[in-house]
């Protein structure tokens, strides 16, 4: 029974994914997208239809409210292709991205920070036609490596009552 459980469970997993994924592509269709954008709709968004999609399906609520936020990035970015006024261009559905960027771990300051940067980038391409310098890097802090040091394992007090073989031990 364990064992059917989790093959469902993968399935259920997978099939998640791979709807996330054409949900992206469709939308995203064969535009270049910047760095920024298109990490966006490769890594948070592709993982946070995912979540969604176990808990919901692709009908429900949040996961068609998350895909109208990722047509509404892919409308202003089309909208700065076409070189209208950073006036002009729509506004970012920031609570829809929150959600999204949420479910990635960006949260509080560094989501809201994310979507300033994901607005500028746009309204950037507006200006210069192409993503300005400061956007082009990562808005994330790189992951921090682990310390390489081997754990160590010792009996620091009261070892003289305890009943083991130190060959086996």
């Amino acid at each position: 029974r364990r064992a059917a459980e989790t093959q469902r469970g993968r399935e259920r997993l997978e099939h998640a994914r791979a709807q996330a994924q054409a949900d992206i592509e469709s939308r995203r269709a064969q535009r270049q997208l910047p760095p920024l954008l298109d990490d966006l709709l490769t890594r948070y968004a592709a993982h946070h239809l995912t979540q969604v999609g176990l808990r919901g399906g692709a009908e429900s609520e949040p996961y068609v409210r998350s895909l109208q936020a990722i047509d509404g990035v892919l409308e202003a970015f089309d909208e700065a292709e076409r070189h209208v006024t950073a006036g002009e261009l729509p506004t970012l559905d920031r609570s829809s991205l929150m959600d999204v960027l949420a479910s990635s771990g960006c949260v509080g300051s560094d989501a809201e920070g994310t979507i300033d940067l994901l607005q500028r980038c746009v309204a950037g391409h507006v200006d210069a036609g192409s993503i300005p310098a400061a956007t082009s890097s990562n808005p994330h802090p790189p992951a921090v490596a682990p310390t390489a040091t081997a754990p160590v394992l010792e009996i620091v007090g009261g070892h003289d009552q305890l009943d083991f073989d130190p060959p086996v031990a």
